[in-house]
């Protein structure tokens, strides 16, 4: 039966007719509950899960085994109906349950067939899932080419997989059929806009795209014309306090300048900093000021202040050789330093070593180097 079942609660029992009274044990609310659990009484479809479990209620049981009575086109019309009241209330895995039994059946009554299709494919656009509704208004257009519903339906699922021009054939389709159709007018211009806006974002993306590759071509150039040695890869004997970021080099259209994330290393302490923007023609010394201005938590003598450090950076004199130590000056600017015909830039960022003036642990360090 298509529809809710009826609601008999509100009958009067008739005088003489069969039937136990409640015990006078049982609460108004238990014997509601209990009246519920009956088909006649249910103000809802039940659960699947209900509907399996025939020792919890014999009754579904029973009626479970009825829906299978009847001619194939009797059952299939029996699940095609409890697939629609369950799609009315939402419960739409166990929509598609029905519909997938009603198909099951052998039943030659094509139409049938195509309206079990068509509303599997509606309950699946609810649950997003594409692919099948395509495939469902796919046979029933097999069925009935004229099914404006299937063209209807497949049409919202091509437009939610970007498909927009299978979108708008399936639209095209469906208005030959049914030319004054408002949901699938509705779908066209819903479609068309979604169009637009796709559009958009890839041309967008597209600019985005050349741009960077533009930008790449140009920084390439520029590093080019400074004859810096760069790698990409950082060496097996890298210093354990370093700590590399996502930051990279970029090219100041408006000067021409390279803008490097430079790296300062304080091994004394296994610390680090990390300058993001380092004009190349600023001298460390500026940046210097800034960074050491105020002491570190680590450094709380402030013995690594503007005036009192140097800086070295590391190099191979061949890549067999053991590492060695070049002094950079802090008047020097950035571009001075990594041009310097020894200095390799790793990783798209420069590294220094920064130590103090004097003291017991530039002593052991320089030592360290020297004994290499």
């Amino acid at each position: 039966m298509q529809g809710p079942l009826p609601d008999f609660r509100s009958i009067e029992k008739k005088d003489g007719a069969s039937g136990a009274s409640p015990s006078a044990k049982t609460s108004p609310e238990e014997f509601l509950g209990e009246m519920l659990r009956s088909p006649l009484f249910m103000d809802s479809m039940p659960q699947e899960k209900d509907l399996d479990d025939a020792e919890a209620n014999p009754t579904l049981a029973a009626l479970q085994s009825l829906a299978y009575e009847g001619s194939p086109t009797e059952i299939a019309t029996n699940f095609k109906n409890q697939g629609n009241d369950c799609y009315r209330e939402k419960r739409y895995r166990d929509a598609i349950t029905y519909y997938t039994k009603a198909l099951a059946q052998d039943c030659q009554d094509q139409e049938l067939k195509a309206t079990c299709l068509t509303n599997r494919a509606a309950v699946n656009l609810e649950l997003q899932n594409y692919r099948r509704v395509l495939n469902d208004c796919h046979m029933a257009l097999q069925i009935y080419p004229k099914n404006v519903k299937a063209l209807y339906r497949s049409a919202k699922a091509c437009r939610a997989l970007e498909k927009f021009e299978e979108a708008l054939e399936c639209c095209r389709w469906a208005l030959e059929f049914d030319p004054t159709n408002k949901a699938v007018i509705k779908e066209r211009e819903n479609n068309a806009q979604a169009q637009a806006k796709a559009q958009e974002k890839l041309r967008k993306q597209r600019e985005r795209e050349e741009a960077q590759s533009r930008d790449e071509a140009m920084l390439a150039e520029a590093i080019q014309i400074r004859k810096l040695r760069m790698s990409n890869e950082a060496g097996s004997k890298t210093h354990v306090w370093e700590n590399p970021t996502g930051h990279r080099v970029q090219l100041d259209h408006a000067t021409g300048h390279l803008i490097w994330p430079v790296l300062l290393m304080y091994p004394e302490f296994k610390e680090t900093d990390v300058i993001q923007a380092f004009d190349e023609l600023s001298t460390f010394q500026d940046h210097l000021d800034c960074v050491l201005e105020h002491p570190a938590p680590w450094d709380p003598d402030h013995r690594y202040n503007p005036r009192n450090v140097d800086l070295y950076f590391e190099y191979h004199p061949n890549p067999a050789a053991d590492p060695k130590l070049l002094k950079v000056g802090t008047q020097c600017t950035l571009a001075q330093a990594i041009s310097h015909p020894r200095y390799t830039v790793v990783n798209q960022m420069p590294a220094f070593i920064v130590l103090p003036k004097a003291g017991d642990f530039l002593d052991k360090f320089l030592a360290n180097y020297k004994s290499k």
